[in-house]
């Protein structure tokens, strides 16, 4: 009997290989079809959870009752157990069921078809029973009945050979058995390649979406969290700390003289800088805090649990990691930033307020120097007094209501007047005197600095005709900002106030801020340019709070350069301050511009400056900002020099 087990197994692997040979590229499992294409494997797993099934029904069902093949479905049982129990609790049903129902109908058709091989009483049948099955649940229906089909064969050869003689039924059972495989096989093939195919669709499928969300979450260039992202994460954080009564804080960072690098450099370097930011900056935070790009220069970082304190210690973090010089591409660039930040519950309870209002804490950090600032609620143009203030400026420049008042430039060593800056005031006739820190950012913001300068340089030049009637030749400086500089009515509008008033070109200095001037030097090139050509002077304010180009600087035709008055007032003590004007009287000479020292309060401070070469001074020891005639009374007329 065991050779004859031996004999029939060896014939059924000669004819399986011949089979295989054939039908090529069909005789495949399902792992075959579906490895490549199911990554998560969740259709073999449910071939397997078929597989075990099968193996619960085969020990129950009553062609079944041998011992052995009872025994070898308790056995496929715990196998399969074992094989798929972890995987099977990690994965999504749905792959699974794609496996597991075909492989049940399988086996069970396997079961059905059976008897057509033979009897079962003996344990010659037992063994190709279990054989049968086996195949059945690893390759499928249609080559279980095929292994069935050519056991049957080699029986009723050895039958023939051992001069048993044929039985008839025997063989027609056999002949049934080839049909039906000829008749299934197509059909099973076509099977597992429409599971196979279903299981690509939904696998790609799980890839697309999964690819689509994170586009649409996140910020292409530099992979952060994007806006939309960020509005989700703010309503989380918001959310949860509701019910712990703690704050979450928003800061929104723009980055200083990024669009100098993008015209330097080019877009690429510019890019190449934005990816560099985002590591940077997590790298400054903790855990659980979010930092999200909004799209140009902006970034944004959510702190879930944060109150004020906290806020401003990670926005002087960042400010220091921005400050770091940035490698590209071989270059060394050098940028800055402006931090705005909000706190919810106390600037606002969604993510929409809670943004602009840490956008307007930033555009007043930006405008003041100051490097972060805290959200306000007299910052927000949507509030109930900003919005009545800006009514109010437009009409106080309709009304008449600004004035000037001018601060006298000394020169160092004559202590000769050499020109005034006139300075705008505002007296409100409710709210008295408004300070020009208060409404000329509110002017800036809201384009009405265009009607402010314009009211500025007519009044100053109506001035500067009434001095020079009186026989008083005093150069006169204006300030202009940096929205006026991109006016291209500029030129045209100081003509016509020049020759409105008769003064000469010569008469007037315009100044503009470094920030200013650096915020577009493109622009403000052409605008200078063409003032400069007319004879008017220019002179650069504040320098050295920003950061100028030395490249653009020397291309300026600028007279002046006037250093911001942060440096001057500790130049006595502090050395840091010493060696920085002393660079750039040392810088503005050798560039053949003239040097004024702007917040000089004591004469320690005069004496300092004059022995470093500084041409001229402006501060408080000097003389207050004062009204015209004020300014008239203490100059000694024939010498122009300031009274004592």
């Amino acid at each position: 009997m065991a050779g004859r087990c031996l004999c029939a197994s060896a014939v059924f692997w000669v004819k399986l290989s011949s089979v295989r040979e054939k039908l090529g590229a069909l005789w495949v499992g399902p792992s075959d079809l579906t490895r490549p294409i199911m990554l998560e494997r969740r259709l073999l797993l449910g071939r397997w959870v078929g597989i075990g099934v099968f193996a619960i029904a085969l020990g129950l069902h009553p062609l079944g009752a041998n011992t052995m093949v009872a025994a070898y479905g308790v056995l496929a049982l715990a196998f399969i157990y074992s094989l798929t129990l972890l995987r099977l609790i990690k994965r999504r049903h749905s792959g699974v069921l794609v496996g597991f129902v075909p492989t049940l109908v399988d086996g069970l058709l396997c079961a059905l078809m059976l008897p057509l091989v033979g009897g079962f009483d003996s344990p010659y049948y037992a063994v190709l029973y279990a054989v049968v099955v086996s195949a059945g649940m690893r390759l499928g229906f249609a080559r279980g009945l095929l292994l069935a089909a050519a056991i049957a064969a080699v029986d009723l050869l050895w039958r023939i050979g051992g001069g048993s003689g044929v039985d008839a039924a025997f063989t027609v059972r056999s002949g049934v058995l080839f049909m039906t495989v000829l008749l299934t096989s197509y059909l099973h093939d076509e099977a597992l390649k429409s599971e196979a195919a279903l299981a690509e669709r939904l696998h790609h499928s799980e890839v697309l979406n999964s690819a689509l969300e994170h586009q649409a979450l996140y910020d292409l260039l530099t992979d952060l969290p994007n806006r939309t992202m960020l509005h989700l994460r703010i309503e989380e954080a918001i959310t949860a700390r509701r019910s712990e009564h703690t704050s979450v804080a928003l800061l929104v960072i723009d980055l200083d003289r990024f669009k100098e690098v993008n015209d330097t450099f080019g877009h690429q370097y510019g890019d190449l800088l934005l990816q560099q930011i985002g590591p940077r900056f997590s790298d400054a935070l903790e855990p659980g805090d979010t930092v999200a790009r909004l799209g140009g220069d902006e970034f944004a970082v959510l702190l879930p649990a944060a109150d004020a304190v906290r806020a401003e210690q990670v926005a002087r973090k960042l400010l220091r990691t921005i400050d770091r010089s940035f490698s590209i591409a071989d270059n060394w660039v050098d940028v800055g930033g402006s931090i705005g930040i909000a706190l919810s519950p106390e600037h606002g309870a969604d993510s929409d307020v809670l943004l602009r209002r840490a956008d307007v804490a930033m555009y007043v950090a930006k405008q003041s120097g100051s490097g972060f600032a805290i959200y306000l609620p007299e910052q927000d143009q949507h509030s109930p007094d900003r919005l009545a203030l800006i009514g109010e400026l437009r009409r106080a420049i309709q009304n008449d209501e600004l004035t000037l008042v001018y601060q006298p430039k000394v020169d160092l060593e004559t202590r000769q007047c050499v020109g005034v800056e006139a300075l705008v005031r505002w007296q409100h006739p409710q709210r008295g005197v408004i300070p020009p820190d208060r409404f000329i950012p509110l002017a800036e913001q809201t384009g009405l600095i265009k009607n402010v300068s314009r009211w500025v340089l007519n009044a100053a030049l109506r001035q500067c005709r009434e001095w020079r009637a009186d026989g008083i030749e005093i150069p006169i400086a204006v300030n202009l900002s940096m929205r006026d500089l991109h006016d291209s009515d500029l030129p045209e509008i100081v003509v016509g106030l020049l020759k409105r008033w008769g003064v000469p070109p010569s008469q007037l200095m315009v100044e503009i801020t470094e920030n200013g001037l650096m915020a577009d030097p493109a622009r403000a090139l052409h605008s200078i340019a063409a003032l400069r050509l007319m004879g008017i002077r220019i002179a650069i304010d504040d320098f050295g709070t920003g950061y100028s180009s030395l490249a653009y600087l020397k291309r300026l035709p600028v007279d002046e350069l006037k250093i911001d008055r942060s440096f001057v007032r500790e130049l006595a003590s502090d050395e840091h301050d010493l060696a920085i004007v002393r660079a750039a009287i040392s810088l503005g000479h050798d560039l053949g511009l003239r040097i004024v020292a702007e917040g000089i309060e004591d004469a320690e401070t005069w004496d300092r400056l004059r022995r470093l070469g500084c041409d001229v001074a402006q501060g408080y020891f000097i003389g207050r900002p004062m009204p015209a005639s004020a300014l008239v009374a203490s100059l000694d007329r024939s010498q122009g020099v300031l009274a004592a």
